[in-house]
């Protein structure tokens, strides 16, 4: 693929779009878009910065959320895998 200046385009030049080498992290990513409004519902204390995903860059977002709600990151992975809307108040 060619860039706006006609270069080929290496993998590198694709950091910017939004694409995984991880499915697994893909489908989590995808999974937090469907669940974020809800998400910050229930932890009000998270702000929008908090909440942000990068492209590729989900594991730094479940960092900020377990830093911030003091839990691990396998937990926090684990509530957006498993978030139940059915569940809300």
């Amino acid at each position: 693929m060619k860039d706006q200046d006609n270069r080929l385009e290496t993998p590198e030049d694709n950091s910017n779009k939004r694409h995984s080498e991880d499915p697994v992290s893909l489908d989590m990513e995808e999974k937090w878009l469907e669940v974020k409004a809800e998400y910050q519902q229930v932890y009000p204390m998270l702000t929008d910065k908090d909440l942000e995903l990068l492209p590729g860059k989900f594991g730094e977002l479940t960092d900020r959320i377990a830093s911030k709600t003091q839990r691990c990151r396998s937990e926090v992975n684990n509530e957006i895998r498993y978030w139940n809307t059915d569940l809300l108040p």
